[in-house]
C-alpha cells in the first residue's frame, strides 16, 4: 500500500521515493481519510529537505524545479587549512563570495520557488562578547569574521526585495559528530592518543559549546518557523576551555600534555538565546562537559576492554 511504502521510504531516509509518492498518490486522487491526506503533504514536505552540496548548483537547480516550492540551508564551511595559511588565495575567495554569488543567482532566478533560505554565518562576528544579542553591534578582529559579515550583508541585500524568507543564523562554537577541527574534538583526539594539546593562554577563555545535534534540532524547527531575523545558535552557558580539559582527564583518569601558547585570542563569547527560544521553543541542551562523561568515556571503556 502507498501507506507501507511511505513509512517504509521514511525509515530508510528516501526523500526523492517519499516525494514521488506524494505525487503520486495527488496524481491519482485516491482517497485517504484526513490524517493520511495530511501525512502525504508532510512527506512531500519533508522530502525537499535535502543535503545538497554548497558548491553544485546544476543539482540545487535541478532539485528545485522537481521538488516544487521549497526551504534551503546553505551552509558553505571555510576549510580549516585555508584560515591559517595564505597561499591559497583564490582557494579562499571561492568559499567566501565565488559559491554564495552562485546560490543568490539560483534564489533570484527561482524566486517562485523558494519559500526560505537559512543562511549559516558565525558568532565570529560579535568579537568579544559575553552575552551576544543579535541588536549587538558588529566587532570585526579576523579576516575571517570580517568575510561571514560581508556574506551576511551580500545575501541580505540580494534577497530583500524578493518574497523568500531569509533567517540568517550566527552559530557558536559547534563540536560533535564527524567534527575534526574543534577544540573540543582536539581536546578528546590528544588525550586518547596521549599526543601533546596546544593550550592557548592557559585555557581561560570562555566559550558557548554547542552540540551538533542540538544545532540539527533548531534547524528543523526554524525551517517551519515564520521567522525571518537573525538569531542566535548557542546554548546561553559560558564554559572555560580549561573545565573542558579538565572533564577529559576525569573520564581518561589521565592528565593532558599540553603545550603552553601565549597569544592574542577572544577572551569569551556566549549567546544571548532569548531570541532563539522565542522562535524555537525550549531545548535541553547537551551539556559539553556531559559529553565528554558520555562520549569518552564509551571510548575508554572499548579501549579497556
Amino acid at each position: 500500500s502507498f501507506l507501507i511504502e511511505i513509512l517504509n521510504s521514511l525509515g530508510n531516509n528516501d526523500g526523492k521515493r517519499m516525494m514521488e509518492l506524494s505525487e503520486e498518490m495527488n496524481e491519482k486522487s485516491i482517497s485517504f481519510d484526513f490524517a493520511l491526506e495530511e501525512l502525504a503533504r508532510l512527506i512531500h514536505k519533508v522530502s525537499t529537505y535535502q543535503i545538497i552540496p554548497s558548491n553544485d548548483v546544476k543539482d540545487l537547480i535541478k532539485l528545485l524545479k522537481q521538488a516544487g516550492k521549497s526551504s534551503i540551508i546553505y551552509n558553505v564551511s571555510y576549510k580549516s587549512s585555508l584560515l591559517a595559511k595564505r597561499d591559497q588565495p583564490e582557494a579562499y575567495a571561492k568559499y567566501s563570495f565565488e559559491i554564495l554569488s552562485q546560490f543568490v543567482s539560483v534564489c533570484l532566478k527561482l524566486e517562485h520557488l523558494i519559500d526560505k533560505v537559512i543562511f549559516t554565518s558565525s558568532s565570529a562576528v560579535y568579537g568579544e562578547n559575553l552575552n551576544a544579542k543579535e541588536i549587538d553591534p558588529i566587532n570585526i578582529t579576523s579576516l575571517y569574521a570580517s568575510l561571514k559579515f560581508s556574506s551576511e550583508l551580500f545575501i541580505k541585500e540580494h534577497l530583500e526585495d524578493t518574497s523568500i524568507k531569509l533567517q540568517i543564523v550566527r552559530i557558536f562554537n559547534m563540536y560533535g559528530g564527524l567534527d575534526n577541527f574543534s577544540v573540543v574534538s582536539s581536546i578528546g583526539r590528544s588525550i586518547s592518543q596521549k599526543r601533546f594539546f596546544t593550550l592557548i593562554n592557559n585555557g581561560e577563555s570562555l566559550r558557548d559549546f554547542i552540540h551538533i545535534s542540538d544545532v540539527v534540532e533548531i534547524y528543523k524547527r526554524l525551517l517551519i518557523s515564520e521567522s525571518s531575523s537573525i538569531v542566535n545558535i548557542g546554548t546561553g552557558s559560558k564554559t572555560p576551555v580549561r573545565a573542558v580539559i579538565e572533564a577529559a582527564e576525569k573520564v581518561f583518569g589521565i592528565k593532558l600534555l599540553t603545550a603552553d601558547l601565549r597569544r592574542k585570542e577572544i577572551a569569551f563569547s556566549c549567546a544571548c538565546t532569548d531570541n532563539l527560544l522565542s522562535i524555537v521553543g525550549n531545548i535541553k541542551f547537551i551539556p559539553v562537559i556531559q559529553y565528554f562523561e558520555d562520549e569518552y568515556k564509551k571510548i575508554k571503556d572499548g579501549d579497556l576492554h
